[in-house]
C-alpha cells in the first residue's frame, strides 16, 4: 500500500483463505466417496444435493431481482419519455403564444400567421415587421369619397320635365 496506508482487515481476510477452509478442500479432494462408508456418502450426497438446490434458489432469486430491475427500468423510461413528450409540448405551445403577440403587436392577420415562422423573439419581430408592410400594401386603397360623384344628398334622382325646366331657370334668371 502507498503512502503509509494500512490495510483493513477486511481485505486481509478475503485475500488469503482460512486455514479451516484450506483443510476441508483438502480433505474432500484426498478422500473418495469409497473411504467414507456409508454415513459419508450419504452426508456427501445430502450436502451435494443441497448445494445444488441452494444455487438453484440462488438463479431464480437472482432472475427475480433482474426481472424487478427491468420493471423498474421500463418505468423509468416511460417516465423520462412522458418529459420529453411534455417538455416539446412546452416548447410549441410557448412558441405559438409568442407569434400570437408579437402578431397582435403588429397587426397581423390570422390568414398571414403562418409566415411567421422565426423561434426567437427578436426574429419574429423582424419578420412580423415585414408582414405587416406585405398586410399593408395588399389591403384595398382607401380613396376619400368625391362628393361630386355618385348621388351626393342621398335623394333619388329622377330626371323628370319639371326638374329640368326648374333647373334652367336657376341657371338663366335674370333677376
Amino acid at each position: 500500500m502507498e503512502d503509509g496506508a494500512m490495510p483493513d482487515d477486511d481485505t486481509q481476510a478475503t485475500a488469503q483463505p482460512a486455514p479451516e477452509q484450506e483443510q476441508v478442500h483438502e480433505a474432500d479432494q484426498q478422500s473418495s466417496p469409497d473411504q467414507l462408508g456409508d454415513a459419508g456418502k450419504a452426508a456427501l450426497t445430502a450436502e451435494r444435493k443441497a448445494r445444488k438446490d441452494a444455487e438453484k434458489q440462488l438463479k431464480e432469486l437472482n432472475a427475480r431481482l433482474q426481472e424487478i430491475e427491468d420493471k423498474d427500468k421500463s418505468e423509468l423510461e416511460r417516465a423520462q419519455s412522458r418529459l420529453a413528450e411534455l417538455e416539446k409540448q412546452y416548447g410549441e405551445e410557448r412558441a405559438q403564444r409568442l407569434r400570437l403577440s408579437v402578431a397582435s403587436q403588429h397587426a397581423i392577420p390570422a390568414e398571414w400567421m403562418d409566415l411567421l415562422t422565426a423561434a426567437d423573439e427578436e426574429a419574429l419581430t423582424a419578420q412580423a415587421a415585414k408582414v405587416a408592410q406585405l398586410v399593408k400594401a395588399s389591403a384595398a386603397p382607401e380613396f376619400a369619397r368625391n362628393p361630386g360623384q355618385g348621388a351626393g344628398s342621398g335623394e333619388p334622382v329622377t330626371p323628370s320635365v319639371d326638374s329640368g325646366r326648374d333647373l334652367y331657370r336657376q341657371k338663366h334668371s335674370t333677376t
